[in-house]
């Protein structure tokens, strides 16, 4: 009987001659059969060039939505109903780009996190209502026993200076 080339043993197997080389390379004996599949087994799985999805995406790649997390949402929704490995593959290499896509944005402050938005908008009504607070209990004594038309002029100069560290206040939130 007669051994088998390496060129065979790679057909045999699926491999290429590089793939062959690296398990001799790794202390595999590539003329037992059980050892060269039981090797071959614990590689990493790779996608096939010409690999094309076989599952059809919820929404096609031209109507994906504005919002990336809504995009991130469907490309999931995809992985869980596909079943072949490429498919997962090729839609968890989208999905990372994607989600470098959304830490790109978050960086340039095209999006913004949710506790963030959270916290800046308790601060500016937090500082709001301490303003309208102020005003009701400094305006009483400065006010009282003057005629409507001062009343009206320092009331107005007083909601100004309010309006203006509310407004400098909410410039400053996302500095």
């Amino acid at each position: 009987m007669s051994k088998k080339t390496l060129a065979q043993i790679c057909v045999a197997n699926g491999i290429s001659r590089d793939v062959l080389d690296a398990a001799k390379t790794a202390g595999v004996n590539v003329w037992n059969a059980e050892e060269l599949a039981q090797h071959l087994g614990k590689r990493r799985h790779r996608v096939a060039k010409d690999a094309k999805l076989t599952v059809a995406p919820d929404v096609p790649d031209d109507d994906m939505p504005e919002d990336p997390h809504e995009a991130i949402r469907r490309i999931e929704s995809d992985i869980r109903r596909t079943q072949d490995h490429n498919d997962v593959k090729i839609l968890a290499d989208k999905l990372k780009a994607l989600l470098v896509g959304v830490k790109i944005r978050e960086e340039m402050g095209d999006l913004i996190p949710v506790g963030q938005v959270r916290e800046a908008a308790t601060r500016v009504c937090s500082a709001a209502r301490s303003e309208l607070l102020k005003l009701a209990a400094d305006s009483a004594p400065k006010l009282e026993g003057l005629p409507a038309a001062k009343i009206q002029a320092i009331l107005r100069a007083d909601i100004s200076d309010i309006l203006t560290r509310l407004s400098d206040e909410t410039g400053n939130l996302y500095d």
